[in-house]
């Protein structure tokens, strides 16, 4: 249960959800399987984990893993994740500003239509390989939104994305990580 108003949800308080949305990897984060499959491990629980594996999010029993920490393995296994974040989680790094407004002096770059974050090529921002526009931190991008942009005219970006927020969330959380490094 939430600890900022007793009887709700965490996903459903605004400080709960910016946390778990904000939160860190774990210590030792990149793994292995028995079999050697690389794993990077996104939020650990008392005996199991949320993992990325190539094959998509698992969770898996945190005894099984091995660390890599030491290995010469671990930049193989970043480039393997980080792909497999990158088409499950249909994300790309921009190479040049997604939008016209951002360019625009006056007017400044959009943001987020759910938390309100800046998004940019200045900033950084992801982008969605499926309605070309910038990724928030918080998982949401345009993909499945009818609104009005800047100029007032109404735009449609559909379908929706094949995956949950909150698994794109942590495909996001794992793309970042893996491309830090």
């Amino acid at each position: 249960m939430c600890v900022h108003i007793s009887g709700i949800p965490p996903n459903q308080c605004a400080v709960c959800r910016r946390e778990l949305e904000r939160a860190p990897l774990p210590t030792d984060p990149i793994r292995s399987m028995p079999d050697g499959t690389p794993v990077l491990v996104l939020r650990a629980g008392n005996d199991t984990v949320t993992a990325l594996t190539a094959e998509g999010l698992r969770e898996l029993h945190e005894g099984d893993l091995q660390s890599e920490a030491a290995s010469w393995r671990v930049a193989s296994f970043q480039a393997a994740l980080s792909e497999a974040a990158a088409a499950l989680g249909f994300l790309f790094t921009p190479r040049y500003p997604l939008t016209q407004r951002e360019q625009l002096e006056d007017i400044g770059a959009p943001h987020c239509y759910s938390c309100r974050t800046v998004l940019s090529y200045d900033r950084h921002s992801l982008g969605c390989r499926q309605c070309n526009y910038y990724v928030c931190s918080c998982g949401r991008c345009l993909c499945g939104v009818t609104a009005r942009n800047w100029q007032g005219v109404i735009f449609s970006q559909l379908p929706p994305l094949e995956v949950t927020r909150e698994d794109r969330l942590e495909f996001v959380r794992a793309f970042r990580f893996l491309n830090a490094a």
